[in-house]
């Protein structure tokens, strides 16, 4: 590796870390529910009104017998540190594995339910970081639509930017580690 492939890779660590954004879990900017693909099935919904500081989401009960989904699913568009969040849950059904719910990424549903527990459960759960073009969002689904409906409840919290010392210590560990590696290889050769 040379020394300006060395200031390229350095000045793209900057780029990248430097365009993080704090992206607050408040339902708005990234997170706006207008922003957002919503899917719902039988009677299920999302309810939105009381967006940037909270969204609900409601399972369908309509007695069809199956598996319905209703889900808030947003694209990630910038980089995003230390997301977390609070959720509230509570059933009418016989048990929480009846309607499941939790948070949404890219592709799996993930439960902090205890779902052999309480019809009525509260948490918070945090996420280290979330990437542009991850897919992130929440869900509640309704396994035989049956015997009264799920609700979803997420509070927003704040996601973090790293402080400016923070980027400066990343990219300049960023840089040694580069310095070290070119002086290892030259070393073995």
């Amino acid at each position: 590796m040379q020394l300006g492939d060395i200031a390229r890779s350095t000045l793209l660590g900057l780029v990248l870390v430097g365009s993080a954004w704090a992206g607050p879990i408040s339902f708005s900017g990234q997170f706006d529910p207008s922003l957002a693909t919503i899917i719902t099935g039988g009677d299920g919904f999302v309810f939105t009104g009381s967006a940037p500081a909270s969204i609900t989401l409601v399972g369908s009960n309509t007695g069809s017998g199956r598996p319905i989904l209703t889900a808030i699913i947003w694209t990630i568009t910038s980089f995003v540190t230390e997301l977390s969040f609070n959720w509230y849950y509570s059933t009418l059904d016989w048990a929480p594995h009846w309607d499941p719910a939790g948070y949404y990424y890219n592709g799996h549903y993930i439960s902090p339910l205890d779902l052999e527990g309480p019809n009525v459960q509260s948490g918070r759960t945090s996420l280290p970081f979330l990437f542009p073009g991850d897919q992130f969002g929440f869900y509640v689904v309704t396994v035989d639509d049956f015997y009264g409906a799920a609700t979803l409840t997420i509070t927003g919290d704040t996601a973090v930017i790293p402080e400016p010392s923070t980027l400066l210590l990343l990219t300049v560990g960023g840089l040694g580690l580069l310095v070290w590696r070119r002086l290892s290889g030259s070393r073995a050769g």
